[in-house]
């Protein structure tokens, strides 16, 4: 079976980013939106396996300019 790899970026306000994390957890069970939202900033890297067998990880990029 084939697998694609996806990679996109969103732009997001700290309210968007916070209003993300707090969906999470209505997906998949094994994460709570604060512990999502502080890994990210933390700036470490989130694999999450999502019901359907789908494997999305997360991460904040932080650009230099």
């Amino acid at each position: 079976m084939p697998k694609l790899l996806v990679i996109s970026t969103l732009d997001m306000t700290d309210q968007q980013l916070q209003d993300y994390a707090e969906a999470i957890p209505s997906r998949i069970k094994d994460i709570t939106a604060e512990k999502f939202l502080q890994d990210l900033q933390r700036g470490r890297q989130i694999n999450v396996k999502y019901p359907d067998g789908v494997t999305t990880t997360y991460q904040i990029i932080k650009e230099l300019n």
